[in-house]
C-alpha cells in the first residue's frame, strides 16, 4: 500500500509538471459524480468480497478464501490508482481548484479525500477477517505460553493503518508538495541565490529538509516507545557499535502484537531510529532478533538507500532516453509510427487536443518508461533484500566462529542459515503471509529461504551476492551519469 500512496502523490506532482489538466468532464455535476462515484463503486465491490470471504471462513474454507481475497485486494489497489489517475487526467483537480481558488495544498487534500475514504472503507471491510485470524491465533499463543495482546478494536485498527500505511509516505510528500507550490508561486523564476537559480536552490533545500526530518516525524506519528534498558538493548547496542552504525534511539513499535517487523529510518546518525515491533520481541528468540537487527543494519552499512535511489533514477532515465532514441530512429518505420499515432489518439480521447502536440508524445514515452521501469526496479530491489539477508547470515556465522574459536576463514554454517530462515518464517506466520506469495520489492519468503540454504559451506567473505551488488551499483552509476549527459546534450 505504501507504493500506491507514493504513486498517488507522484501523480499530483507530475500533473503540474505537465501543466494542469484541462477540464474534460462536461459539467460540475459530472465531475462530482465521477470523483465520488468511482471510489464508492470500488469500495462496494470490495465489501462484498470481504463478506463472501467471511462466509467461506465459517465453512472451513478460510485458507483458500483468504488467498483469493489477497488477489482481490491487489486488484482493488490497482483499480484505486487507475481511477485516481483517470480523474486527475480528466481535470478533476482543475475543477476543485476552480471551486476553491488557489490556496496552497488545500485543493490537493480535498481531491485526495475520496481516495483516502476508499482506503479507510477497504480496511474497515477487511477488519472482521483480520479479527477472525487473530482470534484463531490466540489459542496457539496460549498453548505455547506466549504473551497475549488485546485484539484491537475497529477504531484502533483503522488508526494503525492510517499511521503505518498513509502517514509514513503521505505526510512527508504532502509537506514537500506544499513547499514546491509555495516556491513556484512566491519565488520569481529568474531569481538568483549565490548566482544559482533561486527556485532550484530552494526546492532542493526543502526536499533535503523533508527527507532528513521524515524519521523524526514518523517516530512520533507511529506508536513507539524507547526500548527499555536490559540485556536485549545492551546486545543490540553492541551490535550497532561493532558494525559502526550510529543510532539516535532504539524504539519498540507497538502494534498490539499484530505485526512482526523491523525498520531503520534516517540517513544520518543523529536522526536515525531503529524500530522493532512488540510482536517481534515477544515471539522471536534472542538470536533471531539479532539476525533481524543485522538485516536492518545491512541496509545502512551497504548504503542501500543511496544505491536504490541511484538505481531507480538510472533505470528511469535510461528507459526514457532509449525510448526517445528508438522513436526517433523508427520514425520512418510504419509499425512504430502507427503505434505512436494510436497512443496519441487514445490520449486525445482523455486529455483533449493537446495529445497531438510534442508534449503528448513525451507523455507517451514517460508512461511506457514507467511501466517498463517497475519490473526493472523490482528486480534490483529484491537483490538489495537478498544482500541484507546474506549480511545477517554472515554476521551470525562470524559470531559462531569467534565463540567456538575456529581458525581460518569463516564458513557459513547451517545453524546460522536456519536462524535467519526461521526469522523469515516467523514474519510470514504472524503476518499471515503465504510462503510462496511474491513481493515486488522483497521477493517471496520461500524464495529468500531457498537462497539462504545455498550459502551453507561457502566462505563468508566470498559470496556471489556481494560481487553482484557491486556490479549493479557500478552499472547504475555509469548509466545514470551517461543518461544525464545524453539528456543534457539533447536539451542543449
Amino acid at each position: 500500500m505504501q507504493i500506491i500512496v507514493l504513486m498517488l502523490m507522484a501523480a499530483l506532482l507530475l500533473n503540474d509538471q505537465f501543466g494542469p489538466a484541462p477540464l474534460h468532464l462536461g459539467s460540475g455535476a459530472q465531475a462530482c459524480a465521477l470523483w465520488l462515484g468511482a471510489p464508492l463503486l470500488l469500495g462496494g465491490v470490495y465489501w462484498l468480497a470481504c463478506r463472501l470471504t467471511l462466509k467461506l471462513m465459517s465453512r472451513g474454507e478460510g485458507r483458500r478464501a483468504v488467498r483469493r481475497l489477497d488477489r482481490v485486494t491487489t486488484t482493488l489497489r490497482l483499480g484505486l490508482l487507475a481511477q485516481y489517475v483517470l480523474i486527475l487526467a480528466l481535470g478533476g483537480l482543475t475543477w476543485i481548484r476552480g471551486l476553491m481558488g488557489a490556496p496552497i495544498l488545500l485543493p490537493e487534500i480535498v481531491f485526495l479525500l475520496p481516495t483516502v475514504g476508499l482506503m479507510l472503507a477497504a480496511w474497515a471491510s477487511y477488519y472482521p477477517i483480520d479479527r477472525r485470524l487473530r482470534q484463531a491465533s490466540l489459542i496457539r499463543r496460549v498453548d505455547e505460553g506466549l504473551p497475549i495482546h488485546p485484539i484491537w478494536t475497529l477504531p484502533q485498527y483503522l488508526l494503525a493503518q492510517v499511521r503505518h500505511q498513509l502517514a509514513l509516505i503521505g505526510l512527508p510528500l504532502l509537506l514537500l508538495l506544499g513547499w514546491v507550490e509555495g516556491v513556484e508561486r512566491w519565488v520569481p523564476p529568474a531569481g538568483r541565490i549565490w548566482d544559482l537559480n533561486a527556485q532550484m536552490v530552494l526546492l532542493l533545500a526543502g526536499t533535503g529538509c523533508v527527507y532528513l526530518l521524515a524519521p523524526v516525524m514518523i517516530r512520533h506519528i507511529w506508536d513507539t516507545v524507547p526500548l527499555p534498558p536490559g540485556p536485549l538493548r545492551a546486545q543490540l547496542t553492541d551490535l550497532c557499535r561493532r558494525h559502526r552504525v550510529g543510532v539516535r534511539e532504539m524504539l519498540i513499535w507497538r502494534t498490539f502484537g499484530g505485526t512482526i517487523n523491523a525498520a531503520v529510518m534516517g540517513l544520518v546518525a543523529p536522526l536515525r531510529y531503529i524500530l522493532l515491533t512488540d510482536a517481534l520481541l515477544d515471539l522471536m528468540g534472542q538470536r533471531q532478533v539479532e539476525a533481524v537487527m543485522a538485516h536492518e543494519l545491512a541496509h545502512i552499512r551497504k548504503r542501500h538507500m543511496f544505491w536504490l535511489l541511484v538505481s531507480a533514477a538510472a533505470a528511469l532515465i535510461a528507459l526514457q532516453v532509449g525510448l526517445n532514441a528508438a522513436l526517433s530512429a523508427g520514425a520512418g518505420w510504419p509499425p512504430v509510427h502507427q503505434a505512436l499515432h494510436q497512443a496519441r489518439q487514445a490520449l486525445a480521447r482523455v486529455i483533449g487536443p493537446a495529445a497531438d502536440s510534442a508534449t503528448a508524445g513525451q507523455l507517451v514515452v514517460v508512461i511506457v518508461a514507467l511501466v517498463t521501469w517497475l519490473p526493472v526496479f523490482g528486480w534490483v530491489s529484491r537483490r538489495f533484500e537478498r544482500q541484507a539477508d546474506t549480511f545477517a547470515v554472515q554476521h551470525l556465522a562470524r559470531e559462531r566462529a569467534a565463540l567456538e574459536n575456529r581458525p581460518g576463514p569463516v564458513v557459513i554454517d547451517g545453524d546460522s542459515v536456519a536462524t535467519m530462515q526461521d526469522a523469515l518464517q516467523a514474519v510470514a506466520d504472524l503476518n499471515y503471509i503465504p510462503r510462496q506469495r511474491k513481493s515486488w520489492r522483497h521477493g517471496s519468503i520461500a524464495w529468500r529461504q531457498e537462497y539462504l540454504a545455498t550459502l551453507v559451506g561457502r566462505r563468508a567473505d566470498a559470496l556471489p551476492i556481494d560481487r553482484q551488488m557491486a556490479l549493479i551499483n557500478l552499472t547504475a552509476l555509469v548509466v545514470l551519469l551517461g543518461g544525464l549527459a545524453v539528456s543534457g546534450m539533447g536539451g542543449g
